[in-house]
């Protein structure tokens, strides 16, 4: 495979963070027309300003916007290399952006309307994903913020057309 194959999607940057932080999590940039690609990213190429090349795993720790994201990169090795970066090249192979199917396709739910009991509650403010499950940051029409987790046993419905979520026993998380 030649460089010359691989897709051009993005921008891997660090993050802005404390220096007992750094290097725990990236900030991806991804460019508008693979935005649909963003939170189904796994492995991708990583090409440095002195054109070497790695493949790595990354983990989406949190959606910032629909075309950004905090990433945590799998390979330790890599992640002092890309302290020393300012910035680095995010590439796909044709073979990965075809493995990514048409149901995995990722939606934004940033501005999602959240409705309970048949009422429009809360917006979605942020989401972020704790190992196991996604988590809604919502933000109620009182100007409350809370957090549910994005499971069956709260999460109803999800209309990624009409872009809306219904929820249930929602109480459990006002009460808190």
């Amino acid at each position: 495979m030649e460089i010359s194959d691989l897709l051009y999607i993005g921008k891997l940057k660090n993050s802005q963070q404390s220096d007992k932080e750094k290097g725990k999590s990236f900030r991806i940039t991804v460019f508008s027309d693979y935005e649909s690609l963003l939170g189904n990213l796994k492995n991708v190429f990583l090409i440095y300003t002195d054109h070497s090349v790695r493949y790595v795993e990354i983990d989406i720790l949190r959606i910032i916007s629909e075309n950004q994201a905090d990433v945590s990169i799998l390979d330790d090795d890599i992640k002092s290399e890309l302290l020393k970066e300012k910035q680095v090249g995010i590439y796909l192979d044709e073979d990965e952006l075809n493995a990514i199917s048409d149901d995995e396709i990722y939606y934004d739910p940033i501005g999602m309307d959240v409705y309970w009991n048949d009422e429009a509650v809360a917006i979605i403010k942020s989401f972020f994903y704790n190992g196991a499950h996604y988590v809604y940051e919502l933000e109620m029409n009182d100007k409350r913020i809370i957090l549910i987790p994005d499971v069956e046993a709260f999460v109803i419905e999800t209309n990624t057309t009409d872009r809306y979520i219904k929820v249930i026993d929602l109480d459990l998380f006002l009460n808190i």
